[in-house]
């Protein structure tokens, strides 16, 4: 009966084979990349610019002269699209009809461009940069952007990053005529970094999104520097907003962190919450702003290690924003420290920390850094000078302080009010 065993022969010129079949497989990966071509296009070249968009293929560079290139284009092929010298602009521009670049295609880099003068239609999102569904993992960097109604657009795409870029809005007169300077809808994964962003509607909108992260953004001159809604598990650092209306708007939300941003010098808010749930707000600097923070049916947040200054409200807490742990924050010559409009009394401290006023005339006679009297944040002097703003000359006299005196003493009249059982002596710092 015959051997079913292959024979030694046979095994090794098995083994010869598919080995040959590997190294034909890395010699064609390694082809594939050889391939890989740079395109370069003439100063203004648009129709040579539309050539090699619709040819170049997977992996390839289209470098662009300096020159402006006119129409509507589009990117297809995974591939990078970049400007050949910083210092002499490649500038895209549609001339007010539509989006001036669209993105379909995964992998795309999008870097030292100038886009300018996209349509006018907020219904068809015209945008400088308009990123599709199935662009995922898209990278835009280092470019300007002007003249365009929404700048970057990212439309349930993931994984994008967009960082290093200039983006001036529109100034139209009428605000809703107006776009945002990155707009992002449906994202996750999605990383903005170090962008400057001037006018325009909202800096940084986001909505329906997940695991975003913004980080060491700039912005003036907006309606809101940074707006979320419905958008989860996302972090909001490091960053600015002035001369706007508000500097961070964030509402619908849960399981935020927002840490370190400074908002300066903004019309209605520093930072407002409407129905935030289960967030970190920490280390921010909200300054020079009519309110500092505004709190709306917000619970089981953390905030502490806040600087609020010279604010015309520091806080403006409203009905349904308790269960939050507010500790370690500074509260520092504001016109009125807090306005409460709620009906169930509250309080500001954790683990026997509570936060520094400036305007508590306690005394701390163990010097342990804690007043040893707590102090009735919200009292009826602080209701009627925010009611009689002429009152506020007022404050020092005996009246008002014999006023504030017989509150504390005897709270009950006060009614519903945010109490510190343990203020703070000095400030705190993050």
């Amino acid at each position: 009966m015959s051997n079913s065993r292959p024979s030694k022969t046979t095994l090794r010129a098995l083994f010869v084979t598919l080995s040959g079949v590997a190294l034909m497989g890395v010699g064609l990966g390694l082809g594939a990349e050889a391939r890989a071509e740079t395109h370069r296009v003439a100063a203004g070249d648009a129709e040579a610019l539309h050539s090699v968009l619709k040819s170049a293929a997977a992996g390839d560079t289209i470098l662009l002269s300096g020159g402006e290139y006119r129409g509507n284009f589009e990117i297809r092929q995974s591939l990078q699209l970049t400007g050949e010298d910083p210092d002499a602009p490649a500038v895209l521009s549609s001339e007010g009809v539509g989006s001036v670049l669209r993105v379909f295609a995964e992998e795309v880099e999008i870097r030292q461009l100038s886009l300018r003068h996209s349509g006018t239609n907020i219904s068809d999102k015209d945008s400088c940069v308009f990123v599709e569904p199935t662009a995922h993992h898209v990278r835009i960097a280092d470019n300007q952007l002007r003249e365009c109604t929404f700048g970057i657009w990212i439309h349930e795409a993931s994984h994008a990053l967009i960082e290093g870029n200039s983006i001036q809005g529109t100034t139209k007169p009428i605000l809703s005529d107006r776009g945002n300077g990155i707009h992002l809808f449906n994202t996750t994964e999605t990383q903005v970094r170090g962008n400057r962003i001037l006018q325009g509607r909202d800096g940084l909108y986001i909505s329906n999104s997940e695991n975003v992260i913004l980080e060491g953004n700039h912005m003036d001159q907006t309606r809101f520097g940074i707006h979320y809604m419905y958008s989860h598990r996302c972090q909001v650092i490091g960053n600015t907003t002035l001369n706007s209306q508000v500097g961070a708007a964030i509402m619908y939300s849960k399981e935020l962190v927002v840490r370190a941003n400074h908002f300066e010098g903004n019309s209605d808010h520093g930072l407002l919450f409407r129905d935030v749930l289960y967030s970190a707000i920490d280390g921010n600097r909200s300054l020079r702003n009519h309110d500092g923070i505004f709190l709306g049916g917000s619970f089981f947040n953390t905030i502490n290690g806040n600087t609020f200054e010279r604010n015309g409200v520091a806080a403006h807490v409203t009905t349904g924003s308790k269960d939050n742990q507010v500790f370690d924050n500074n509260f520092i010559d504001n016109h009125l420290q807090v306005r409460f409009l709620d009906r169930k009394t509250i309080q500001w401290n954790a683990d026997g920390r509570g936060n520094y006023w400036s305007h508590y005339a306690g005394w701390d006679r163990d010097h342990d850094g804690i007043g040893d009297t707590r102090f009735l944040v919200t009292q009826i002097s602080d209701k009627l000078t925010h009611s009689f703003p002429v009152l506020r000359s007022i404050l020092g006299t005996p009246a008002m302080q014999l006023l504030r005196k017989i509150e504390n003493q005897f709270p009950v009249i006060s009614g519903p009010v945010i109490i510190d059982e343990y203020p703070l002596m000095r400030p705190t710092t993050s």
